[in-house]
């Protein structure tokens, strides 16, 4: 198994030389900032062996994950000779990716650090920026150059459970954020956490393993509710997705494809529908953030931690 993640290793290393990079940062959560993830964005464990939660530090001449408690025994015994680094986070003396990155011989002010910005969040990259001065490159899911049968984003099926069972309709809950939203001065939010979209939904799905959530976002504005999802076959089960549809369309929830969101939020923007855009830094991320940030100005977007 070693040579398999040496290889992998080298690959984004190859990578590296041809953009100039000097470090890569590749994040164990996924677009959503979960703690834990579907298949496809097991990035970590795919290039170190190393199934736990953490960051991954690649450079031309080491590589480096942080983890916690949780997992330093865990990470010890699947990083053995795989000539990656465990960095233990939380604990006393503890260094920070930033921190380790200025201690090594390439930084400098034209130093280049390449973040997967489809899986990090835009506040844990600013940190990494403020520490080491470095330029941030934005190499949305980098390693699809070479990972061929990477996993899809996954589409479980998704049913809709009652008031019976969540105490409130959908109706009433998407009325409460609208009200939220007038109280804050904004026009619309776009919400990426994968729980609280379940539970203002009223769906629950398989996306990701003992998590009954969908990969998914909601925006939702005074006009409308869309919910970008995947869409497509679901199997045996796909007759229930389909009712789940049919309810929340009758419910003023419209259907988009989960590619789309982007699209759908600077179309609203381009429209001035929407003029003020609420949304969670610490779920949302730094990819879809960036491309917001080029439909609205700064002052019309409320970004909150």
């Amino acid at each position: 198994m070693e040579n398999i993640f040496n290889n992998r290793i080298d690959a984004v290393r190859s990578l590296m030389r041809s953009k100039g990079w000097g470090a890569v940062v590749i994040t164990g959560s996924d677009p959503h900032n979960s703690e834990y993830v579907a298949p496809r964005w097991k990035q970590i464990a795919w290039l170190t062996g190393f199934n736990g939660e953490g960051e991954l530090v690649i450079t031309l001449e080491s590589a480096a994950v942080w983890t916690d408690s949780r997992y330093f025994i865990q990470a010890e015994r699947e990083l053995l000779n795989t000539g990656v680094m465990l960095q233990r986070k939380r604990v006393p003396k503890a260094i920070t990716i930033g921190e380790w990155l200025n201690l090594q011989p390439f930084m400098g002010g034209e130093t280049r650090i390449a973040i997967d910005g489809a899986s990090h969040n835009s506040i844990d990259v600013e940190e990494i920026r403020l520490c080491t001065g470095a330029q941030i490159v934005d190499a949305a899911d980098l390693l699809d150059e070479f990972w061929n049968d990477r996993p899809i984003v996954p589409k479980s099926p998704i049913i809709m459970l009652g008031d019976e069972f969540t105490g409130e309709s959908i109706s009433n809950k998407i009325e409460w954020i609208r009200s939220y939203l007038t109280d804050n001065g904004v026009d619309a939010i776009l919400i990426s956490a994968l729980d609280e979209i379940a539970w203002l939904l009223n769906i629950r799905g398989g996306d990701i393993d003992y998590n009954p959530v969908v990969i998914s976002y909601l925006l939702i504005s005074g006009n409308c509710a869309d919910w970008y999802v995947k869409k497509g076959i679901y199997g045996k089960n796909d007759g229930e997705t389909l009712d789940t549809f049919a309810e929340l369309r009758s419910n003023g929830v419209n259907i988009g494809n989960y590619d789309d969101v982007a699209l759908g939020v600077s179309c609203l923007a381009e429209e001035n529908a929407v003029t003020r855009l609420m949304v969670d830094e610490r779920s949302l991320n730094y990819h879809l953030l960036s491309l917001i940030k080029n439909s609205f100005d700064s002052g019309k977007l409320k970004l909150v931690k």
